[in-house]
């Protein structure tokens, strides 16, 4: 079924570019190392503030992940 709009684009903001979104960044990042991997950081640990997926893990969880085990854990 086709969809009329008046639109002619849709902006997505991924980044954080046009809005604040490192709050939410930072609490998904939480609520998954507790819920996967039982680990309980401050929500000010510097270590979840941006960054790929792979790397944030290697540094808290002390040991490799390459980019396609990361993505995995999505």
């Amino acid at each position: 079924m086709p969809v009329h709009s008046s639109f002619g684009a849709v902006l997505f903001d991924m980044d954080g570019t046009l809005t604040d979104n490192a709050r939410f960044h930072g609490a998904a990042w939480l609520s998954f190392l507790k819920t996967k991997f039982g680990y309980d950081l401050e929500p000010s640990d510097h270590r979840i503030q941006g960054g790929k997926t792979e790397w944030i893990l290697q540094m808290i969880l002390e040991r490799e992940f390459t980019e396609v085990h990361a993505l995995e854990l999505h």
